[in-house]
């Protein structure tokens, strides 16, 4: 007996489980000649094969007789409880309901196809966790947007006399959402409100049936009463939408989403994007929902859809600068610590944090201040290492600090663990700068100075310069002392147990992030 059970879409072109039960008929034994006599005659076989519920086709270009390919599809998991082989497996994927729609090809060595069939046999036994990908569709040059066929599948074993079916729509023509763009926003205040008139059109060949829209913003913008169709999820907020976009058609929200401007904006901006995900049941709990009103789609005409049509428009930014806030940027001299006595290698240690109020972020990803360290006489810097070994580069988070001037190294600080990170108040980033030799006297001073393009407004200048002395090396390493702005040296230590993520950059210095404490 074979039991077929498909489960929910999750998304629009993910693939949905078909739970496949194969075993003897009537819970009689039907022994094979090639079953394993280790297996027990009541043995009742499960597996589990994935089949995509819906597929769109994007239509090949005019000037592309060959077409568009898409994925090889489906990838198969096969795994059998309890554990054990089947045997003979063979899957046939027809593609007749799709003359004129698409073409199909196999790409496995155990499949051939006549026509626009393809079936595959895998002789012997099939183990568990057998993958596979069987065919590819190609869109035919001629295919009419919106035809639509069925690809059917029809798996059997020798274990079971009854094949299992399944199926999957495919549709020619794929269609596209993209978001306009909105313009920036200067000259706001604290508690301002600033409306999102977000603007969509559907520039593919085909309807879109269901979409949401992802909502992400910096520190400084808080949503103001978000609606009930919106639902705060890890990822932040996200807005359902069930109202068909036919193509070419554009629409818009029935009333903007808005935000209320906080004292931590600085340079704020929002993120928004389209995601046409297939959505779950309105009944399936899937975050906190909000709590004013829903949204609609009305239709339009208008905004600016320009760079939208050029190129890839999933996701956009809007900047809102802000007048009046600030974030004080400080830079504290944490200490030297060498690795061994004197004239072994040592590391220089100068953390930077945001004193706040406000939250410095760029919407470019660029650095948003630089600390430039400047080394006595005597003080170097070792060359990256350069192992000359098989041509492949150590993979890096983030860029080093380099030469900028005279005994001067300038250490960017900005993006390097996650894209759209910035530094919130109270986060801390700590440079590590490490040197040849430790046998140097003098001072080593860092200061901060600000990135090109971007200004934090600082309102405090005095905490923008540190220095670390070195008087004697011959004596501990506690006499290496550092100006009034300065912390005990944690050195290499610090490095090793930050909280936060840490990254090596290019083996000249090492940057830690510090989260500021829960409550400040």
């Amino acid at each position: 007996m074979w039991i077929v059970r498909t489960r929910r879409r999750v998304a629009a072109t993910a693939a949905a489980g078909v739970l496949l039960l194969l075993g003897a008929g009537g819970g009689q034994a039907h022994a094979s000649p090639r079953q394993d006599p280790s297996l027990s005659p009541n043995r009742t076989v499960t597996g589990q094969l994935e089949v995509p519920e819906a597929l769109n086709l994007t239509l090949p270009a005019e000037a592309d007789s060959e077409g568009y390919v898409a994925p090889s599809l489906p990838q198969y998991n096969y795994k059998f409880t309890p554990p054990g082989p089947v045997h003979n497996l063979r899957l046939v994927i027809d593609a007749t309901d799709l003359r004129g729609i698409a073409e199909i090809k196999p790409n496995y060595e155990i499949c051939k196809a006549k026509g626009l069939v393809v079936t595959c046999i895998n002789k012997g036994k099939a183990q568990d966790h057998t993958y596979a990908s069987w065919v590819t569709l190609t869109a035919c040059p001629g295919a009419r947007a919106g035809a639509t066929g069925d690809l059917k599948y029809r798996l059997s074993v020798d274990e079971s006399k009854t094949p299992v079916t399944a199926t999957t729509q495919v549709t020619a023509g794929t269609p596209k959402l993209v978001i306009s763009e909105l313009p920036d926003r200067s000259g706001l205040r604290t508690g301002d409100i600033v409306e999102l008139p977000f603007k969509l059109r559907n520039i593919g060949s085909t309807p879109v049936k269901e979409f949401s829209l992802g909502l992400g913003a910096t520190p400084g913008l808080e949503i103001v009463r978000l609606p009930r169709n919106c639902q705060w999820e890890s990822q932040g907020p996200f807005c359902d939408f069930r109202t068909p976009v036919a193509a070419g058609q554009t629409v818009q929200f029935s009333r903007p989403i808005a935000v209320r401007v906080t004292e931590e904006a600085l340079r704020p901006w929002v993120g928004y994007r389209i995601e046409p995900r297939l959505l779950p049941d309105p009944a399936d709990k899937r975050g906190t929902p909000g709590t004013a009103p829903p949204v609609s789609l009305v239709p339009t005409s208008g905004g600016d859809f320009a760079a939208a049509e050029e190129g890839y428009a999933g996701a956009r930014k809007l900047e809102l600068a802000a007048v009046g806030n600030h974030a004080d940027f400080s830079v504290k001299a944490d200490g030297l610590k060498s690795a061994g006595g004197l004239g072994e290698p040592a590391s220089l240690t100068f953390s930077v944090r945001n004193e706040g109020p406000a939250a410095a972020f760029r919407i470019d990803n660029k650095d948003l201040v630089y600390l430039d360290i400047t080394l006595p006489p005597g003080a170097t810097v070792p060359a990256p290492s350069d192992d000359g070994g098989d041509g492949e580069e150590e993979e890096q988070d983030g860029r080093p600090c380099v030469p900028h001037g005279e005994r001067v190294y300038r250490c960017p600080i900005g993006y390097f663990f996650e894209s759209d990170e910035g530094l919130e108040p109270g986060e801390v980033r700590q440079v590590i700068l490490p040197l040849a030799d430790s046998a140097f006297t003098g001072s080593v001073t860092a200061r901060l100075v600000p990135a090109p393009g971007f200004s934090t407004d600082d309102p405090n200048p005095a905490n923008d310069i540190a220095a670390i002395t070195a008087n004697d090396r011959s004596k501990s390493e506690s006499a290496a002392k550092s100006d009034a702005n300065s912390a005990p040296s944690t050195g290499l230590i610090a490095g090793a147990t930050a909280t936060g993520s840490v990254a090596v950059l290019a083996a000249v210095t090492l940057v830690v992030r510090r989260r500021r404490p829960e409550g400040s």
